[in-house]
């Protein structure tokens, strides 16, 4: 059995207990917009899938930042989505999953939060289904839900949680909702959101994802054909869920041979020949082990 309630804000903030990573959406490693397209889209924000609308950054007249997304040109649902890991930790257990939610184009009457965990053979179950309403004024929701006690898949369909702008099959089309403060945690109650800096959210993302601009990494000496600082150690600022893939993009006219890859880092070797004149050399790359 699940239920839905509005609650006050409080104010009163405690610690370490929301399950969802960047339920604030503070951290936006990948850019601060995404396209809606009909699918599930980690483009933008951390941690969160968007599925047919875009998520871009807000930031309100404190300073805080929320999540505005663009309903897309598609006859169907809208809304987001979030991959829960391990959750075999959370069996036989209660959750209660809230959050705020607005909108300024008329959206509010048809929307949903609900919830599903897969079992070994794919199939899944929905333990949370609740419909609720909501306005242009911000409007906090919470809905409660039991695990099961039998193993559930561990992977990224081990357990979703989906927040449905509109639930009906309606072309909404540049209609926009905004969502903010998502939490999941321990017990029948939600309880105040939970505040964690900037970097330790960020740490908590980047065991998923993470990026880094274009550094300089080796100096080519052509009239020589002598080679400088080559061979580099990248260490990832955070041990990875899972050995990344790992996308570079280096300099033109450079290549290179990957002599390692782990949870930790990676190691490049210089095979680059025959370049002329002396040359700084740049590398950006990004590492993904999402679920």
């Amino acid at each position: 059995m699940s239920k839905a309630r509005n609650i006050s804000d409080k104010g009163h903030i405690v610690g370490r207990k929301n399950l969802i990573i960047n339920g604030g959406f503070d951290v936006w490693q990948r850019g601060t917009t995404g396209s809606a397209v009909s699918n599930f889209m980690m483009v933008s924000a951390d941690r969160w899938d968007a599925v047919r609308t875009s998520l871009d950054q807000e930031i309100d007249s404190y300073g805080n930042s929320y999540a505005h997304c663009v309903c897309g040109n598609f006859a169907d649902t809208n809304y987001l989505s979030y991959n829960v890991e391990h959750p075999r930790k959370l069996l036989g257990k209660v959750l209660t999953v809230s959050f705020k939610i607005k909108s300024d184009d008329g959206l509010g009457s048809n929307a949903k939060v609900w919830a599903r965990y897969y079992n070994s053979s794919n199939t899944y179950t929905v333990p949370l289904d609740t419909a609720f309403t909501y306005s242009s004024s911000w409007t906090t929701v919470a809905a409660t839900f039991t695990m099961p006690t039998t193993p559930v898949k561990s992977d990224n369909y081990g357990l979703q949680i989906f927040i449905a702008a509109n639930n009906a099959s309606t072309n909404d089309n540049t209609k926009s909702f905004d969502v903010k403060e998502v939490q999941l945690e321990l017990g029948s109650v939600a309880t105040d959101f939970e505040h964690r800096s900037y970097g330790e959210e960020l740490a908590l993302c980047q065991r998923y994802y993470e990026t880094a601009g274009s550094s300089h990494w080796a100096t080519l000496d052509g009239s020589a054909n002598v080679q400088y600082s080559f061979n580099p150690i990248y260490n990832f600022a955070v041990t990875k869920r899972v050995a990344p893939t790992l996308s570079l993009t280096v300099t033109a006219g450079v290549t290179y041979q990957r002599i390692g890859l782990s949870v930790n880092g990676f190691d490049l070797r210089n095979t680059s020949t025959n370049q002329s004149g002396y040359a700084d050399k740049y590398l950006s790359w990004t590492a993904d082990s999402e679920l």
